[in-house]
């Protein structure tokens, strides 16, 4: 089942594909990517990116997500991640 859930930056959004996906998404070798996946959904109004971690497909963001350095403490997005 998919859960949204917001996030506070890329530390958060791994910390919490390592609580999702432990046995799957580890700490060595972890390679999490987000690319855009085709604009604006109309449907919930997200700017839609897949997440891939080691290239495989774990859910998807609203829009890209920086580091907190880039956008500062205050930056927020909503994530799903299918569980």
């Amino acid at each position: 089942m998919a859960e949204v859930v917001e996030v506070n930056g890329r530390e958060e959004l791994v910390a919490h594909l390592r609580r999702v996906w432990m046995n799957e998404v580890n700490e060595s070798g972890l390679n999490v990517t987000i690319e855009n996946y085709g604009g604006i959904d109309e449907r919930i109004g997200w700017d839609t990116h897949i997440v891939l971690v080691g290239g495989k497909p774990y859910g998807f963001t609203d829009g890209p997500i920086p580091d907190l350095e880039a956008m500062g403490a205050e930056y927020k997005t909503k994530a799903t991640i299918c569980e």
